[in-house]
């Protein structure tokens, strides 16, 4: 295929995973906004800070952490 089908490929990779990203955190948003009425702008802003806080948990504390917040639901 040869290396200018490659980068081809990686830029229909890159495009589709912005595109898939911004998806699913407006869809994500959407959700809380029904559920919550919390502003979409607000709750497209705390989507990914709650990942970023639950990953810098890491390791051992995050998987107790998983299991607690899963059992609470």
């Amino acid at each position: 295929w040869g290396t200018s089908a490659h980068i081809v490929f990686l830029a229909f990779c890159f495009l589709t995973n912005i595109i898939v990203t911004a998806m699913l955190l407006l869809g994500g948003s959407a959700v809380v906004n029904a559920l919550t009425g919390v502003n979409i702008y607000a709750a497209s802003f705390l989507i990914p800070l709650g990942v970023i806080v639950y990953t810098l948990a890491g390791g051992l504390k995050a998987t107790f952490l998983a299991s607690y917040i899963h059992s609470v639901i």
